[in-house]
């Protein structure tokens, strides 16, 4: 029963849970009560957005360029192709799809809002890369350092 604990909080932390769990409370909260979610999350805005961002996807460049040096897991291109081409098809079929479904939207003069759809495709389509990256980064083993036991 000594050992649950400290096995328990490492599993939440490498599968990325917590991620998963505060999105699920934003989305529900921001669906109850968007009033009280706005004065909370907008004060907010510009530290996640801006100064979180740089210091994540800082550290994403980090660790990419250290699995791509010589003896790095994706140091041959060969080993590095289907991380690759995984990358650019999750980022280019929502694009495709939603730029798609736009031209649809937009197709009927009815509704002329395809300019504005498109111009805010940007939100859709950025704000699934930081779940997307933690969730490949938590796919992958982390070595153990000498002396730890899981």
């Amino acid at each position: 029963m000594v050992h649950t604990r400290p096995r328990l909080a490492r599993f939440i932390l490498d599968n990325s849970l917590l991620l998963l769990a505060g999105t699920l409370a934003a989305v529900v909260w921001a669906n109850r009560d968007l009033t009280s979610y706005e004065h909370i999350a907008h004060p907010l805005h510009f530290w996640v957005n801006d100064v979180g961002m740089v210091f994540f996807f800082a550290l994403a460049a980090k660790e990419v360029l250290e699995a791509t040096l010589p003896g790095g897991p994706l140091a041959s291109l060969r080993r590095a192709l289907s991380p690759i081409a995984a990358a650019v098809g999750g980022m280019v079929v929502p694009a495709v799809i939603y730029v798609a479904l736009a031209a649809i939207r937009g197709a009927s003069r009815s509704d002329p809002g395809m300019g504005d759809s498109l111009r805010d495709g940007h939100r859709l389509l950025g704000d699934d890369r930081v779940h997307r990256i933690s969730g490949v980064a938590s796919s992958h083993p982390v070595p153990a350092a000498a002396g730890d036991r899981r």
